[in-house]
């Protein structure tokens, strides 16, 4: 149990010293789907198929999308970490790091990831009604004090969601409009409730 704001701060602390980046992300994604079966993450191999659509679709939001239109209307005059909790096979995933990672390139910060399933102590701290939703992101900055969290998706994005919970319980096709949604979208409202929640620090950080 953490007691104090000590121990929280080195909690996290190990956190971030086993959180990796995006490009490794990426790198760790293209070894799985190098061997159909790899015999060292059992649990994947029945995302197989969800895993090499999302890694075309991060891919292709790194290609068509603009760099420089995730720029903060505010400069960040201080180290500030996004430590994202995510998996390679989770869709929302697919669509909100390439966004995050953007974020981070263009405005100084950085993007350090480490998997749900294999943190569910982090996990559990930063639930989404009860759930264990992802991507989640938490805002550090360098002496970890928290900024904030944001995730597991834009709120537009998650109240068609819960719509679409609530009329259907086919998962392809929850799946699908969300990613209408998210193509149509192309980041923005990722971007911007990200900006927001760093927006509300502005005097200390910017």
């Amino acid at each position: 149990m953490i007691s104090t704001t000590t121990d929280r701060k080195l909690w996290l602390s190990s956190k971030v010293a086993k959180a990796f980046s995006f490009d490794e992300y990426l790198y760790q994604i293209e070894q799985i789907l190098s061997q159909p079966y790899p015999e060292s993450v059992q649990k994947q191999n029945s995302y197989h198929t969800y895993i090499a659509m999302n890694y075309q679709r991060m891919n292709r939001w790194l290609k068509v999308l603009k760099p420089t239109s995730f720029t903060f209307s505010f400069s960040v005059q201080k180290s500030l970490v996004l430590l994202t909790l995510t998996e390679s096979w989770c869709g929302d995933a697919a669509h909100i790091l390439p966004i995050l990672y953007f974020i981070c390139k263009q405005n100084g910060l950085e993007l350090k990831l480490l998997y749900r399933d294999e943190h569910p102590d982090l996990m559990d701290a930063y639930l989404t009604n009860g759930s264990r939703s992802i991507p989640k992101v938490i805002i550090l900055d360098t002496e970890l004090n928290e900024l904030g969290s944001w995730g597991p998706r834009p709120a537009d994005a998650q109240k068609l969601y819960n719509r679409l919970k609530s009329s259907t319980s086919d998962l392809n096709t929850i799946i699908h409009k969300l990613q209408l949604w998210y193509n149509r979208d192309k980041g923005v409202h990722t971007f911007l409730e990200v900006q927001e929640v760093l927006k509300s620090h502005s005097s200390t950080y910017f």
